[in-house]
């Protein structure tokens, strides 16, 4: 169980990392003018989605076994990637 143990930590430290930046970003798009803000809002939206779909691979890795952690490290890359382009679209708008 080391390895399920190691995984689940690394991704509940990764998701409240990535939840801070989130909430950093809503006060940001709070500031912006009406255009901006909903361009932001959409792209938040998309992360918040993707977020819990990444909560919910852990909460299934937590309650089963070692075999879902391939797919929860997938869900962390996946997520990481996603995060970055949402982050470069927030620079741009």
């Amino acid at each position: 169980m080391p390895q399920k143990n190691r995984v689940l930590d690394k991704a509940q430290e990764q998701i409240r990392l990535w939840d801070k930046k989130i909430d950093e970003l809503k006060a940001k798009a709070d500031l912006a003018e009406a255009t901006s803000q909903r361009k932001y809002q959409e792209e938040l939206n998309r992360l918040e989605e993707r977020r819990r779909d990444l909560a919910g691979r852990i909460e299934k890795v937590k309650k089963g076994s070692e075999a879902g952690l391939e797919e929860l490290e997938k869900g962390l890359e996946d997520f990481g990637k996603a995060f970055s382009k949402a982050l470069d679209k927030f620079k741009s708008i």
